[in-house]
């Protein structure tokens, strides 16, 4: 044993692997709000495994934003995706949480892998928001 201490990142993925998502819910969060984490280059790491947290503490909407952080952050890394996708199809039973996935605006560009229906969503959003206020 080298006596290192683990990283900050090994430290949250080994509460995620044990099944203490709170733990690691609360970890993931203090590594993307400090100065270090947001500078290491594990920001997506960090976005990843918090979603996957927020999914299995089953606040979907929450692990949907992640997971979009992550796509924007590396958009042709295919866990990302795949966490997007999670988090909506464990939302399929859930008819509220539907409505506000459906409210909310998508902000993935276009050049992801995600469907044509959220992209024309993106779209419509980037115009609105282009538009002078008046």
């Amino acid at each position: 044993a080298s006596g290192k201490r683990a990283t900050p990142l090994a430290e949250a993925d080994a509460h995620l692997r044990e099944k203490r998502y709170v733990e690691a819910m609360l970890a993931y969060s203090m590594l993307i709000d400090s100065p270090d984490g947001q500078q290491s280059g594990f920001l997506p790491d960090a976005y990843a495994g918090r979603s996957e947290c927020l999914r299995q503490l089953e606040q979907l909407y929450h692990s949907l934003e992640d997971a979009d952080r992550v796509c924007l952050l590396r958009p042709r890394w295919p866990r990302g995706h795949a966490l997007r996708g999670e988090a909506l199809l464990a939302g399929v039973s859930q008819p509220r949480l539907w409505q506000l996935f459906a409210k909310r605006p998508v902000s993935i560009p276009a050049t992801s892998c995600c469907s044509i229906g959220r992209v024309v969503q993106w779209k419509r959003f980037a115009a609105k928001r282009q538009q002078p206020a008046g």
